[in-house]
């Protein structure tokens, strides 16, 4: 297991700004030429990983340990109808919640930008990405 290191918010945000910029100056092409979300997702994760090579980078990671990521109440929003949650990049330690660093969703266009935001402000909500177990 990958051992964690401890960042302040300002840290996380600077490393965060310069895998940004790294992608702006490196990949403005899929930018400038609307490619898909998941092509800019891939090459900002490249980056970040280089900021954070502690942590696993992954994009569209669905594993809450064994288990696939849900939040409950987010059904109605994607067009599939499923409570799954898979963010664009998740910056963390894989095998548990306890390192969730950044969690990212990538907008290429401004389609369905209010889902991304409610599963965004789930996330802040339950970090675990599953709502309590009653």
């Amino acid at each position: 297991m990958k051992q964690k290191t401890k960042f302040k918010k300002t840290e996380i945000i600077e490393k965060l700004r310069s895998a940004i910029r790294t992608l702006f100056n490196q990949d403005a092409f899929l930018l400038e030429h609307n490619a898909n979300e998941r092509a800019v997702s891939h090459k900002l994760a490249e980056y970040l990983q280089q900021q954070f090579p502690d942590y696993n980078v992954d994009c569209e990671y669905n594993r809450d340990g064994s288990d696939i990521k849900k939040l409950d109440g987010f059904r109605e929003c994607e067009s599939n109808k499923t409570d799954r949650v898979l963010p664009d990049i998740l910056v963390h330690i894989r095998g548990h919640d306890e390192d969730n660093l950044i969690v990212i969703e990538i907008k290429t266009n401004l389609n369905n930008e209010s889902c991304d935001t409610k599963k965004l402000e789930s996330i802040l909500i339950y970090p675990s990405y599953t709502t309590p177990k009653t």
